[in-house]
């Protein structure tokens, strides 16, 4: 349901900025709330970059793998360099963040759903009739 995702949005948008109002500023409240945007989002970043690799691997021949190990190289590497650039303390809570996240991430699996019976198993047909 998109509108659990955009109140769960709302939700955590309000407490960063709600934390990060002691700031002396609205720049630098602007400030912080950028870095810490940039670094959260360079973290899902480098994990997409390596999924497309390993889903590469399984389907294209050492050529095009080759050349996708060199591209998901350089951009690890670019996005590790960025987020060494940032603010020591943007850095902390961001690790913190994916920490919790890495923590609690089987307890909402779709593998695990799938297993509680509250998803379709991978192999059955999928409608295309809207309801």
């Amino acid at each position: 349901m998109p509108v659990k995702g955009v109140v769960i949005v709302a939700v955590l948008m309000t407490l960063a900025v709600l934390l990060t109002s002691t700031s002396e500023t609205a720049s630098a409240q602007f400030d912080v709330i950028t870095s810490a945007a940039v670094v959260l989002t360079l973290l899902p970043y480098i994990y997409s970059c390596v999924a497309c690799y390993f889903v590469v691997e399984r389907s294209h021949t050492l050529v095009h793998t080759g050349a996708f190990w060199f591209l998901t190289s350089i951009t690890v590497v670019y996005c590790l360099w960025a987020i060494f650039g940032s603010s020591g303390s943007i850095v902390q809570y961001a690790f913190l963040f994916v920490l919790f996240i890495t923590v609690f991430y089987p307890f909402f699996s779709e593998e695990r759903r799938r297993q509680r019976g509250q998803l379709p198993p991978l192999d059955s047909p999928v409608s295309t009739k809207i309801p």
